[in-house]
């Protein structure tokens, strides 16, 4: 939808030098596979990516680190998705970061309102709409039994690419049943902070079976 802009993957891996120009496209895209290796889903240099990634390559106050160390990664989403034991002037730090990314890729897309699918968010909700208090959520809901995999399978697959330690398989399913429990609890708990209008709901086999409608 041209009446919106989004955080390309060009922003989220190169953020610091991604405005100088077209020709880092053209260099990023002598290294990127065609697909994402965890999900087969297109990829290019001027696609949508998670502002997440960008958050990572700009700051240490992020939750993906934890797919370098994912012995610790529960430390890392308790820490910089729940935001539990970080200090004021951390979240400060963290907001911080967030936003100059958000305003780079706003720049970068002409001043159009952005579109963002960033999953850690939902469980930052007061944070967000400390930043955005107009912001507008769109909650997508997924047969649980389906997705547990489908992360699975996305931690497993990444933590491949970018792990420095190993963890055994029960390990990990343990972080992703902690992860969503965690994140599903932080969002219903937070959700009333929402202004009435600013939220929508729709289940994700609705949306790929009619996707216009």
């Amino acid at each position: 939808d041209r009446r919106f802009g989004f955080v390309t993957t060009t922003q989220a891996v190169v953020p610091h030098v991604f405005l100088l120009g077209g020709f880092v496209d053209r260099i990023l895209r002598l290294f990127l596979s065609e697909q994402r290796p965890m999900d087969n889903v297109e990829q290019a240099p001027d696609l949508p990516e998670e502002p997440e990634h960008a958050l990572g390559n700009v700051s240490t106050r992020c939750f993906y680190h934890g797919l370098c160390f994912p012995r610790a990664l529960g430390h890392y989403y308790r820490r910089w998705v729940l935001l539990e034991g970080v200090d004021e002037a951390e979240v400060e730090a963290w907001a911080s970061s967030y936003l100059a990314i958000l305003k780079a890729a706003t720049l970068a897309a002409g001043g159009r309102p952005l579109v963002l699918k960033n999953p850690p968010d939902m469980a930052r909700l007061p944070h967000i709409l400390a930043l955005f208090p107009e912001a507008r959520f769109v909650h997508i809901v997924r047969d649980p039994y389906v997705l547990f995999p489908s992360i699975r399978n996305f931690y497993g697959r990444s933590i491949e690419d970018w792990q420095l330690q190993d963890i055994d398989d029960a390990e990990l399913e343990d972080h992703v049943f902690a992860i969503y429990d965690g994140m599903m609890s932080a969002f219903q708990r937070d959700r009333h902070l929402i202004p009435p209008g600013q939220l929508a709901e729709v289940r994700f086999e609705d949306l790929e079976a009619d996707p216009v409608g």
